[in-house]
């Protein structure tokens, strides 16, 4: 076998690398020899470290008790499939090394289709090019890397789904310790005891809040249609307004409620609901510190045969920028000191994970309407197809 000289673009990557390659082939030592000579020679001139080996065991035990960066076997070994052995040991072992598998073409699809997924590549044999054995090399490490980062994403997806849907609920039922220890306070001569005492509540909750925006992470929830139950939206909002009612009352903020129609039933999550418009409405009250007036509007529509609910949540706040009527959505966007940017982003998931839609108007000086429109029915969650 000629080694070749000239090295392809492809090639620069893998070869500025110092890898450490282990080769079972139970021919190494007989009659293809010579074949895996030249292999050794031509890799170690790349700088790469490699042990060839024609014993079973020992191949086992170097994979096992060894750093290697890729482990090349053999199929066959007197007629049996010795290297799925291997195979299925190093996977125990390590479910992300890099795998060749070195085998005639023949053999390729049975154990391709066996196998699938188990092995990073496939090398023919006997090898036409020693440039070839780089490339397997190259792609059996980047198939590997590729799995293992599909494999973090997914977990940590799913933790970032967990950790950002309790945290955002725990950090606005802080939200809501926070601010009544903050009026109580304004209520309480500071030389008593209680003001101590409050003020201590409020300090322990402001750090509570740091630590829960730490775990906060832009990712839907993902609910179960068993979550779902039917719904009065206007009785679900007055919940969340009696909820408030000590922050409205200090802000001296008024509320308008107006029912257009009689139904405003409908069938979806109460638990995601109740977040989606608590952020909204306490956006609101943030938005209008020295008082104002908040507005719903409640109303359904009939499109093709299908009812939805429409809520108007109105303010005559400081209203929006432009810049900020662009972004609001986007996870982690915020003008405000000490917010997250996460409620609305995980609001409009709420939303159209209902199969609903949210829309913003706003004019600096004059206010904000959100508009929410949900359907009646049940609907397919978008998320979850």
């Amino acid at each position: 076998m000629k080694e070749e000289k000239e090295v392809p673009g492809w090639l620069d990557k893998p070869f500025n690398k110092k890898l450490k390659i282990l080769i079972w082939d139970d021919e190494a030592e007989r009659e293809e020899k010579k074949r895996f000579i030249d292999i050794k020679k031509f890799l170690e001139r790349r700088g790469w470290e490699v042990i060839i080996t024609s014993d079973m065991k020992k191949a086992m035990l170097l994979a096992l008790e060894n750093n290697y960066d890729v482990v090349i076997l053999d199929l066959l070994e007197d007629g049996k499939p010795v290297g799925l052995d291997i195979l299925k040991v190093l996977r125990s072992k390590n479910p992300f090394l890099p795998i060749i598998m070195y085998t005639i073409v023949s053999e390729m699809e049975a154990i391709n289709r066996a196998f699938r997924g188990e092995v990073s590549y496939y090398l023919e044999k006997p090898t036409t090019s020693l440039h070839e054995i780089v490339r397997a090399v190259e792609v059996a490490i980047e198939t590997e890397k590729a799995k293992e980062k599909l494999l973090n994403d997914r977990y940590y997806s799913a933790i970032g789904e967990l950790a950002g849907g309790v945290a955002h609920f725990i950090k606005n039922s802080l939200w809501n310790i926070g601010s009544r220890s903050q009026i109580l306070m304004g209520r309480t001569e500071k030389n008593e005891e209680d003001y101590q005492l409050l003020e201590t509540i409020k300090r322990r909750t402001d750090e509570a809040n740091k630590a829960v925006v730490a775990l906060l992470n832009f990712a839907k929830r993902k609910k179960k249609k068993d979550d779902r139950t039917e719904l009065n939206i206007v009785e679900l909002i007055n919940g969340i307004l009696k909820l408030l009612h000590i922050e409205l009352e200090y802000c001296n903020i008024k509320v308008k409620k107006h029912v257009e129609g009689e139904n405003v039933r409908l069938t979806g999550d109460e638990f995601a609901l109740k977040e989606a418009f608590l952020n909204l409405i306490k956006n609101a009250i943030e938005a209008m510190p020295d008082g104002g007036e908040l507005r719903f509007d409640f109303s359904t529509i009939d499109k093709k045969l299908k009812e939805k609910i429409v809520v108007k949540i109105s303010d005559t706040g400081k209203g929006m920028d432009k810049e900020t009527l662009d972004n609001i959505f986007i996870p982690f966007y915020t003008t405000k000191e000490d917010a997250t940017g996460f409620g609305l982003f995980e609001t409009q998931k709420i939303i159209q994970n209902h199969g609903g839609e949210i829309l913003v108007d706003s004019e600096l000086g004059k206010g904000s309407t959100f508009t929410v429109v949900l359907p009646v029915g049940l609907e397919h969650e978008k998320g979850e197809q």
